[in-house]
């Protein structure tokens, strides 16, 4: 990542897909939830079945014997697929100029920022994030603010990003 002679001084190159650790804690919620749902769904299904008798129901044989718990654990699977999918077919380029986000998992979407339109870079951290130098870039140009999430030396993309800025990162 750091200039070594491949790219001409003052030139910028970062050319990397999201950090996975980045969005851990989605995949562990959702795959979490998941897997509690499908494991207690006859116990869930017996709560609901419980629940439904009273209300007289027609036909509530019919109601009482499904999954309840594996049906509603669907949301939690599809976005969590949906989230790894699109963290693998996401990709960054940043370069001193520009930044260009190839972005999606069904829908493929390429999303151009120019450096000298911006007024501000910085970068956050999450406590899981911080031990393996990984972080978000926070770009903002007036009221607008752009995250830009799973970036890998956060700290010296930020930095290398300010020298390019004209004003007071200069």
């Amino acid at each position: 990542m750091k200039n070594n002679g491949e790219l001409p001084e003052g030139v910028f190159l970062y050319n990397r897909k999201p950090a996975f650790i980045s969005f851990l804690l989605a995949y562990l919620f959702c795959f979490g939830i998941a897997f509690f749902l499908i494991k207690n769904s006859p116990a869930i299904s017996k709560q609901i079945a419980g629940e439904l008798m009273p209300l007289g129901i027609p036909h509530f044989k019919k109601f009482q014997d499904l999954p309840y718990g594996t049906i509603a654990s669907f949301p939690f699977l599809i976005y969590g697929v949906y989230r790894l999918l699109w963290n693998m077919m996401t990709s960054y380029k940043i370069t001193s100029s520009q930044i260009t986000l190839l972005a999606g998992s069904l829908n493929r979407r390429e999303q151009i920022f120019h450096i000298s339109n911006l007024h501000e870079i910085s970068f956050k951290q999450s406590l899981i994030e911080a031990p393996f130098g990984i972080g978000s870039l926070v770009l903002k140009k007036g009221n607008a603010e752009l995250i830009v999430k799973g970036i890998y030396n956060v700290k010296y993309v930020a930095e290398s990003l300010r020298g390019t800025l004209a004003g007071p990162y200069r």
